[in-house]
């Protein structure tokens, strides 16, 4: 019979080359950490909204609750609130990251501090932001969950002259859940330029404004459970009991950020790579949750509640450099990185206690667990009791890096 040969491409999420490991585009096999890419295409197919929900579709990877309000990962049991980086630089605020203008999140598993520098022991987890593209067009997206929790984006590209392009995501999220407190929203927008200045030249700016309002919920303690501490009727349990105060459980985030990539090749075998970030973040989060177990005290199920309020504001200036050859010695192919990393960043951070007398002496209230849990109001100030009292501290850190 007549043979019949049938060709075709796979068509999976695979991603066979990455920088995120060597700050050079390498073959992932020749990685000596395991990492894993989580495309565009897979984030859109599987209705990712968070990096939650991305770390779900990665092994070794795993989140934890980030006390309501920040991204908590676990990368091969290590756990971290700052391993999170950009397009290579730094990411270290802690906040809850969005997908809106997210090209593909990269994992690398395994510890890598020549080319992170501090942080990393576990891993890191590396967004890859969208750039602008040669031609017209307009994506638009959008969800509803049956809680109520929706988003809509939009991402729209353009030619803006012969040599610019142009692009820009934008999204707006309502947050909800079956915790019956929950909720929250959160607005992103991410303008970008792309100035092709040669056919071997190219500069890539950015700026993007983040917006973040939620509800800190803490979630329901173990103890507290129905199987383990069994509630006053007529409750089966505190599956849904918000452990908190509404209207003083609350995060608020907002994140002005600046970027700029330049990139030239000199010649076939050599190239310069050139990021920096300048970024204004303010962040503050106030949480009324349970400090002891639940215990009964003339007969009612009680528990301890105490509270706090936090806030910090930072601005980081962060840059890098590389200069990449690819050269040939016999049979043996080389790729050689060479490169500085530059880091400033200034902080200034608050803590308040959160008192429920005017006085400021009392630190903890006890209460019955009931539906909702009656919480006193909390006064969030100095105390008499100095160690309870308010903290106030500015940080400033610079780091210098240098590798080959």
């Amino acid at each position: 019979m007549d043979e019949i040969v049938v060709t075709g491409t796979r068509q999976a999420y695979q991603v066979t080359r990455s920088s995120s490991a060597t700050r050079s585009d390498t073959d992932l096999i020749d990685v000596p950490q395991a990492v894993s890419v989580v495309t565009a295409r897979q984030i859109r197919d599987q209705a990712m909204h968070s990096i939650a929900d991305v770390l779900r579709a990665v092994p070794g990877a795993s989140v934890n609750g980030g006390e309501g309000h920040r991204d908590h990962i676990v990368l091969r049991g290590n756990s971290s609130t700052a391993d999170f980086f950009v397009d290579g630089l730094r990411d270290d605020v802690q906040y809850y990251r969005g997908l809106y203008n997210v090209e593909r999140v990269e994992v690398l598993k395994g510890p890598n501090a020549m080319v992170f520098g501090r942080g990393g022991g576990g891993g890191v987890v590396n967004r890859v932001s969208k750039r602008p593209e040669s031609g017209s067009f307009v994506r638009l997206a959008a969800s509803l969950d049956s809680e109520g929790a929706w988003d809509v984006s939009a991402d729209l590209n353009t030619p803006l002259s012969a040599s610019v392009n142009g692009r820009i995501n934008l999204a707006r999220e309502r947050f909800d859940s079956f915790r019956e407190a929950n909720g929250g929203q959160r607005f992103a927008v991410n303008p970008t330029v792309a100035w092709h200045i040669d056919s071997e030249t190219r500069l890539d700016l950015g700026v993007e404004y983040v917006r973040d309002r939620r509800v800190v919920d803490r979630g329901v303690p173990a103890d507290f459970t129905g199987r383990l501490a069994d509630p006053a009727p007529p409750l089966a349990g505190y599956d849904e009991v918000f452990f908190g105060q509404r209207g003083t459980n609350r995060a608020r985030f907002t994140g002005k950020i600046a970027t700029a990539a330049f990139e030239h090749r000199f010649s076939p075998v050599l190239r310069f790579v050139a990021k920096g970030l300048a970024g204004d973040y303010d962040k503050m989060y106030r949480n009324a949750q349970p400090a002891t177990a639940a215990a009964t005290v003339d007969g009612v199920r009680k528990v301890g509640i105490e509270a706090y309020e936090s806030s910090i504001g930072r601005r980081s200036l962060l840059g890098q450099a590389d200069l990449i050859a690819e050269v040939v010695t016999g049979p043996v192919q080389h790729t050689i990185v060479a490169g500085i990393d530059y880091a400033h960043q200034r902080s200034h951070s608050n803590r308040f206690q959160g008192f429920f007398d005017a006085a400021g002496t009392v630190t903890r209230a006890t209460v019955p667990l009931s539906d909702p849990i009656v919480i006193p109001p909390i006064f969030f100030r100095d105390g008499a009791v100095n160690h309870f009292g308010h903290t106030d501290a500015i940080a400033r850190g610079e780091a210098l890096g240098a590798y080959l």
